[in-house]
C-alpha cells in the first residue's frame, strides 16, 4: 500500500514523508509480535527507496525520512551501490557516518513532566535521576553510571552480529531499547534485517534477510 499512500499524499501537496519503525520497550514489548518481520521490513524500506528515486527521476521533489531502525543506514549504502554506483554510495556512507548512528545516551535525552531524565522518549522504564534533585548537566555527565558510560563507549561492548558488522560506525547497534527487550542493552537489535554477507563485506542479499 505504500506507493498508493505516497501518491495520494503527493497529489494533495504533501512532499515530506516520515516512516517510523516500531521502537518498543517496557509493556510495549508485549506487542512486538505485531511488528513486521525483518524480511518484510526490508521490503518496505526498499519500496520507500524506490519511490523516492522514481519521484526524483521524474523531476518531482519529495523528501523521505526513515526513523527508528539504523539498519536502514547500512541498507541505504547497499541500495545506493546497487542502483546509483560506488561513488554515490561512498558519499552516502560518509554522510551517515558523520550523522553518528543511534544517539541513545549521547545526543538525545528525555525529561518527563515530573523531571525524570530518560535516555530516550521511549525508554521510560529507566531514569538517570531527577532534575529536581540534581542538575541535568550532572546527571548527563555522570561517568559513574555504568549504562550511560557503556552506551557512550559501546563499540567494543556490542555483541552477536553487531560486533563485527561493517556498518557499526553508521548504525551503532540500532535501537538499544529493542535490544533490551530481546535480551540486554548491548545485544543486537532484533529488527536488524541486514544479511550476513552485507554485514561482513557488503553485497546485495535481499533474498536472505536475517
Amino acid at each position: 500500500d505504500l506507493p498508493d499512500v505516497v501518491d495520494l499524499l503527493h497529489d494533495v501537496g504533501v512532499d515530506r514523508f516520515c516512516f517510523y519503525h516500531l521502537d518498543y520497550g517496557g509493556r510495549g514489548a508485549d506487542i512486538s509480535n505485531l511488528d513486521l518481520s525483518p524480511a518484510d521490513t526490508r521490503e518496505a524500506v526498499r519500496t520507500v527507496c524506490d519511490l523516492t528515486r522514481e519521484y526524483h527521476e521524474r523531476g518531482e521533489e519529495i523528501e523521505t525520512l526513515l526513523v527508528g531502525n539504523y539498519a536502514d543506514a547500512g541498507f541505504l549504502v547497499e541500495y545506493a551501490e546497487e542502483e546509483l554506483g560506488a561513488e554515490r554510495a561512498d558519499r552516502i556512507h560518509r554522510y551517515l557516518e558523520a550523522n553518528g548512528g543511534d544517539p541513545t545516551g549521547e545526543r538525545i535525552a528525555d525529561v518527563d513532566y515530573q523531571g525524570n531524565v530518560h535516555l530516550t522518549q521511549f525508554w521510560q522504564g529507566y531514569s538517570l535521576g531527577n532534575v529536581r534533585d540534581r542538575p541535568f548537566s550532572e546527571l548527563w555527565t555522570d561517568d559513574a553510571n555504568p549504562l550511560l558510560r557503556g552506551l557512550r563507549d559501546r563499540s567494543d561492548r556490542l555483541t552477536g552480529k553487531c560486533a563485527g558488522c561493517r556498518y557499526r560506525s553508521i548504525c551503532r547497534g540500532g535501537s538499544r531499547l529493542r535490544a533490551l527487550s530481546a535480551g540486554g542493552p548491548f545485544d543486537p537489535d532484533p529488527k536488524c534485517y541486514l544479511t550476513e554477507a552485507e554485514r561482513a563485506s557488503g553485497g546485495s542479499g535481499d533474498a536472505h534477510a536475517d
